[in-house]
């Protein structure tokens, strides 16, 4: 998947060429000392179409977008201060939330608010956008 990155004013706005962003939109904004990351969807890695399957392939497959994001900034996840994890089903909790845990930091995890709405774009069932601090290691 092909990724670019455009100067809009002081800041830099990154996308993905097939998933080009609106004006309105875009997947990353680096803002001085913070990243923010839209909303990201379970990718598949093969077809660069939003996946199928259980929960915690889903939730794995949203944070290695996230981790794309955050490697291409220079960041890493320890550096997550703030999520926001969109469930179309609240009854994923639990499945999401094993996989969520496995892969942050919980010696200091982020805030985390979890949102169950009716319905996501692409008919995703999870989505979860964040913010990172360059300066918390």
């Amino acid at each position: 998947m092909k990724r670019y990155l455009m100067m809009m004013g002081s800041f830099f706005l990154i996308g993905y060429a097939h998933l080009a962003a609106t004006p309105a939109y875009s997947n990353a904004v680096n803002a001085g000392d913070l990243l923010y990351i839209s909303g990201q969807f379970p990718i598949d890695p093969i077809t660069g179409r939003i996946a199928t399957g259980d929960m915690q392939t889903l939730t794995n497959l949203t944070i290695d977008q996230i981790q794309h994001w955050l490697h291409d900034n220079g960041m890493t996840m320890r550096q997550v201060v703030k999520t926001e994890v969109y469930l179309t089903d609240i009854r994923d909790f639990d499945m999401m939330d094993a996989a969520y845990t496995a892969r942050f930091n919980l010696q200091y995890p982020p805030a985390r608010d979890v949102i169950a709405v009716s319905s996501l774009s692409y008919n995703s069932r999870i989505m979860i956008s964040c913010i990172a601090c360059k300066s918390r290691h």
